[in-house]
């Protein structure tokens, strides 16, 4: 929902299931679980009154940031065993994997 955020686009389940490539009973059935948890909220959309759009709750949002602070502390710590020349070759390694290009 962060992304869709920074692109200024309403955060529908419709793209969040396109987007994520999740399945989207299984979708709904996790944001119905983050919403009785109090982290996330549906409301109808204000642009399409077919659409319910997904938004973080204050919960919900704090949470979120915590998260990726800590994910990002745990990446630098991981990678900075690697020199420059390293983590270039991890990054060019990875990205092949990732599109299935040559390496």
């Amino acid at each position: 929902m962060c992304w869709f955020e920074q692109q200024q686009e309403p955060p529908t389940q419709a793209r969040l299931v396109a987007h994520t490539r999740i399945d989207k009973m299984t979708l709904s059935k996790a944001i119905r679980k983050l919403e009785d948890m109090g982290l996330v909220a549906r409301v109808p959309s204000a642009t399409d009154t077919r659409a319910v759009e997904v938004g973080f709750t204050e919960s919900g949002r704090q949470l979120i940031h915590a998260a990726i602070l800590a994910v990002e502390r745990t990446d630098d710590a991981f990678f900075s065993r690697l020199d420059g020349g390293q983590l270039t070759d991890w990054k060019r390694l990875t990205r092949s994997l990732l599109t299935g290009g040559a390496l």
